[in-house]
């Protein structure tokens, strides 16, 4: 087969970084998966994989940031502490797969964050408990 144009090592790189194997890239782009990973082995692909993964991250932080910081106590009293909870802990596992970094505990880590920054157990339960229940989707609205 013909060897690879620039056109489709740039595929390679975008789909490598979305997460994509080289079984799935080669279906896509009608190539062996040897081919795959042979490209992103050279240079060039690897680093538009790794400048590809680096801007993705960068915008699932952004994200993470934004909808932390728009938590209000308002909101939390809307019932809207666990989706927020949960959407900043996906942006930010997000994140850090694409950066190859460790995701254990990211969910648990954030419903904490946003716990501890924005509610106090008022009802004598605890901080523990409060975290447990927005964590496992029993948190009341």
């Amino acid at each position: 087969m013909d060897r690879l144009d620039t056109k489709e090592k740039h595929q390679i790189a975008v789909l490598a970084a979305e997460g994509k194997s080289p079984h799935a890239i080669g279906k896509v782009l009608g190539r062996s998966h040897n081919t795959i990973s042979k490209a992103l082995k050279t240079p060039e692909v690897a680093e538009q994989k790794e400048d590809i993964q680096a801007r993705l991250a960068d915008k699932f932080e952004a994200i993470t940031e934004r909808i932390l910081d728009g938590v209000t106590p308002v909101d939390i009293e809307k019932a809207s502490l666990r989706d927020k909870a949960v959407a900043a802990g996906v942006m930010l596992d997000k994140s850090r797969v694409i950066r190859g970094q460790s995701t254990q505990n990211i969910a648990v880590m954030m419903a904490a964050a946003v716990l501890d920054a924005h509610r106090l157990p008022s009802d004598g339960a605890t901080a523990d408990v409060l975290e447990a229940e927005v964590v496992t989707g029993q948190a009341e609205g």
